[in-house]
């Protein structure tokens, strides 16, 4: 005996209680209706602007000296150490709130190569 599949599926609606066989035009109209329902569902998605005011919502202060591991004060942090410091955080943050990032060989996006 199959097992019925389960999931979060609605099912068409029944027909008035009539002694007539459920007509063709009726599986028509609810199938079509249970269509255009998921369709609109399937292709909701919020504008790119919201999405990252959201994530900004969660990206604290960095202190850049600390994260570089620099005590000396007269030491000067290079463009590459901020570009590699931002990259490794927001990894981290992502990571940490689960925001599924794509990964490519095990690397979450490209590896940042220092510029200067």
């Amino acid at each position: 005996m199959s097992k019925l599949p389960t999931g979060d599926v609605t099912p068409p609606e029944t027909p008035p209680n009539t002694a007539q066989p459920i007509s063709i035009a009726h599986m028509q109209e609810t199938f079509g209706q249970q269509a255009q329902r998921l369709q609109q569902q399937a292709f909701a998605f919020p504008p790119h602007r919201h999405i990252l005011a959201q994530l900004l919502t969660q990206v604290g202060p960095v202190d850049f000296r600390q994260k570089a591991q620099l005590e000396a004060k007269e030491t000067s942090l290079k463009t590459r150490h901020y570009l590699i410091i931002v990259a490794e955080e927001l990894v981290d943050l992502a990571r940490r709130n689960n925001w599924g990032l794509a990964s490519s060989t095990g690397l979450t996006g490209r590896p940042l190569r220092p510029t200067s």
